[in-house]
């Protein structure tokens, strides 16, 4: 399972670099994210709505993915391995997938409205 790490090309992990420092920064808009996705409750009923829970659930995963995944992005600039960048870009897109599956439930169910 665990690979053993490539002293190859340094082009990988200057790669790798980059994106954990993207992924850091990415963190600042994420938590903005995760304080904004209170204000989703603010409307009466949308405590109950499940498209707004899961929703404000994804928002408020996005600073810990990011981090998580700025970590092993910067563990794979050092000790480069490919599952290790694999699991740095896995991540974030997983949450993105998330996210739009469900915004497009929300805005399915509710028409956009956090109470429905």
């Amino acid at each position: 399972m665990s690979e053993t790490p490539d002293h190859g090309e340094p082009g990988p992990r200057i790669a790798a670099g980059i994106l954990g420092g993207l992924l850091l920064i990415a963190i600042i808009p994420a938590l903005f994210a995760a304080v904004i996705a209170i204000f989703f409750f603010d409307a009466p009923g949308a405590g109950g709505n499940p498209t707004t829970v899961a929703l404000a659930l994804g928002c408020w995963a996005s600073p810990f993915i990011c981090l998580a995944s700025a970590i092993s992005a910067i563990r794979a600039a050092i000790h480069f391995t490919r599952m290790r960048v694999i699991l740095a870009l896995a991540l974030p897109l997983a949450l993105i997938a998330y996210l739009g599956v469900a915004y497009a439930l929300f805005d399915q169910a509710c028409g956009g409205k956090f109470a429905c």
